[in-house]
Formats: structure tokens, C-alpha cells, sequence
């Protein structure tokens, strides 16, 4: 007997600095949802915030694989004819109402519990991070508060508002210096926009006037900045997955990129270095990684999945948390999906198991 196959819809794209990354990840998504469970369409949200047409986004992956060289799968991945799977998605009919929604999208207006929000009020199952954690994962300010709150050792960072800067820069700047020191915090120090990603308007900077140069970079994408101590130290993610108390953490996955060598080139770009997967840490210093990953999704009441980033602290002689991550990156080179293939689940084995998470009883 035959079984109905459920209708997923992968959205993409939107009014976001990380839109062409969310197209990115998308195409990885449409390409490996697995089509004899699951039938697939795609929705298309152009940068101006409109939706495309079918005929839009074919000519838009057109383009996009034109101009862009992309790693969504290697040689030994069994894809088929993948171009013909992406034209087949975007032209397929958008249901009124599909059984799973699938976001792929990066930073604000759809990573940020916007989308997530307007799915529960529709009552349509949706994967990914669910509504709060996407909330409180996506601003990095609220993420030390939650995980802090719950004794977990975060960076520290900062907050600043543009509005608090506009009122009187001179005192403003001698406000922020000010209370580095009295933090015992000193240069080189990093810059962040608070709700966005993929290094994105990131910069390392190195004395007071880089600091002042990269606050009004920072502030073209947000309305609040962080400024965060650099940690002389290798980070470390863990992808996480699942809800309630039946959560799986991966491997971990050891970053290789230098504090200095940060930004989205030297994440995403043709010289960007391979992650060392599982990192070289002891089974026991492994185990207490994997542990504190955990302990974050659940601290931000997470469900669903994220990635989670953290230094080890060589002070204390354990994890410290960075930032999360609720929608990682989705790619053939991507820490979450490299870290779950080692750690035994395929691409097409993963994107399932983000489905079928979405439709069981919570």
C-alpha cells in the first residue's frame, strides 16, 4: 500500500543582507529533500520583498549558476540530474496549504521568529528552529542573557544603540571606552551588527578609531551593535537537533580560520581553509563540548535544530559561548552538515530527519 507523500514548500531568499546565502542553502535543500518521500515546491521571495514568479526563480538559478561557483555536493554525493530537480521544484504548483513549510532563510525577516511566528499562528508545521529559540538565538544579546541566566559562560559583549551614538558621539565613544576598562577588556576587539549573520558587517578592530569606523559600518545593518572581547582560543560548533529531552548532538567541528582571517571570504570564499572534523580534543573534553551545546539549545528553549559556536577557555578549562546559530548554513562544506555526516547521517538522511522532526507530536 502506498503511502501519500507530505507536500514541503522551501521558501528563499527575502529582504535580507544574507539573501543570495539563503538561495544557497536552499538550492542544497531542493536538491536533497528526498522526492520519493516528499513532494517539493519552492517559493521565492526576490530582495525587494516580492514573490517571484516560477518563470523568476528559473531564470534566477540560471543566473545564480552562471555567476557563482558553489560547492552543494561532491563527486561522491548520488544527486542525478540536480538541475533538473531545482526546475522541477520551481515550477511545481504552491499548495494552499502545504503539510510542512521549510524556511531557508538567513538573518532577519525569516530567521529571526518572524516567519517561524506566522507558521504557528497558521498552525502549519515548519522546520527548522522553532518561534522563541529562532527569537532569542537570532539576537545575539538575548542569547548571553538566556544562556547566561542558566549559568552557562558566555563572551563577554557590549550592547550599543544607534540612538544612544546619534545623541552625542563624543560622549557616546568616551561612554563605550570607558566601560571596556572598567571590564577589563582591551583591544583587539570585534564589532557585530546583533541580529545577522555570516559575518555580515563584522569587523576586528585594533584601536579607538577603528573601533569608531567599524560602529557606523555595524549600524547600516542594525539598529544595536555588540562589541565583544576577541578569545585567543579555537572555536568550536556542534550541531544540535531535536525537542523537549530527546535531543542528538553531533561531532565536533573545529574552526580553522584565524581571529584575524574572520570574515565572510575566509568563511565562504574559493580560500577559505576545511574544518578539521571531529576536532582534536580528548573524548573526555569531546563529550564536555557536545554536553555544553546541549545545555545551550535547551537554555534558549530551542527546538528543532541549531549550530552552536563556542571557544575552549583555557582559564576555566571549559566552554564559552559565542553565538548560535538557528538556521546554519546548508552546503557540502557547511559545519552542520559536515558535522552530521561524520558523525554517520547523509545529506538527503539529515534533510529527512529535519522533516519528519516537524511532524511528530510536541
Amino acid at each position: 500500500m502506498s503511502t501519500v507523500k507530505k507536500l514541503v514548500s522551501v521558501w528563499m531568499g527575502g529582504n535580507s543582507p544574507e539573501h543570495w546565502i539563503s538561495f544557497k542553502s536552499a538550492m542544497f535543500v531542493l536538491i536533497f529533500l528526498d522526492r520519493e518521500r516528499f513532494e517539493v515546491s519552492a517559493q521565492y521571495i526576490r530582495p525587494d520583498g516580492n514573490f517571484a514568479t516560477p518563470s523568476d526563480l528559473l531564470a534566477t538559478i540560471d543566473e545564480f549558476f552562471r555567476l557563482n561557483q558553489v560547492l552543494l555536493f561532491r563527486d561522491s554525493d548520488k544527486v542525478g540530474d540536480w538541475m533538473a530537480l531545482l526546475r522541477d521544484a520551481a515550477q511545481a504548483e504552491q499548495p494552499p496549504r502545504p503539510d510542512v513549510l521549510f524556511p531557508v532563510f538567513h538573518g532577519r525577516l525569516g530567521e529571526d521568529g518572524g516567519f517561524q511566528g506566522l507558521a504557528e499562528t497558521l498552525g502549519i508545521p515548519y522546520v527548522g528552529c522553532n518561534f522563541i529559540g529562532s527569537v532569542l538565538g537570532m539576537d545575539k544579546v538575548l542569547t548571553k542573557l538566556a544562556a547566561g541566566h542558566r549559568g552557562l559562560a558566555t563572551t563577554f559583549g557590549l550592547e550599543v544603540s544607534r540612538s544612544s551614538r546619534d545623541n552625542s558621539s563624543e560622549a557616546f565613544n568616551k561612554k563605550v571606552l570607558n566601560t571596556l576598562k572598567q571590564n577589563d577588556v582591551d583591544f583587539p576587539l570585534f564589532v557585530k551588527p546583533v541580529r545577522l549573520g555570516s559575518s555580515i558587517g563584522v569587523n576586528r578592530v585594533k584601536d579607538p578609531k577603528e573601533l569608531q569606523r567599524a560602529l557606523v559600518e555595524a549600524f547600516e545593518y542594525d539598529d544595536l551593535v555588540l562589541i565583544e572581547a576577541e578569545v585567543r582560543g579555537i572555536e568550536y560548533a556542534v550541531g544540535v537537533i531535536g525537542h523537549k529531552d530527546q535531543i542528538e548532538s553531533s561531532v565536533v567541528v573545529e574552526y580553522t580560520s584565524a581571529p584575524e582571517n574572520f570574515g565572510y571570504d575566509s568563511k565562504y570564499g574559493a580560500q577559505s581553509l576545511p574544518d578539521i572534523i571531529p576536532a582534536r580534543l580528548s573524548p573526555e573534553d569531546t563529550k564536555t563540548m557536545k554536553r555544553f551545546a546541549e545545555d545551550v539549545f535547551l537554555a534558549l528553549e530551542m527546538e528543532g535544530i541549531c549550530r552552536v559556536d563556542s571557544f575552549w577557555d583555557a582559564r576555566t578549562g571549559g566552554p564559552l559561548l559565542n553565538e548560535v546559530n538557528t538556521m546554519p548554513g546548508l552546503n557540502a562544506s557547511s559545519p552542520f552538515v559536515r558535522a552530521w555526516e561524520v558523525s554517520g547521517v547523509s545529506k538527503k538522511a539529515l534533510l529527512t530527519r529535519m522533516v519528519e522532526l516537524t511532524l511528530r507530536p510536541r
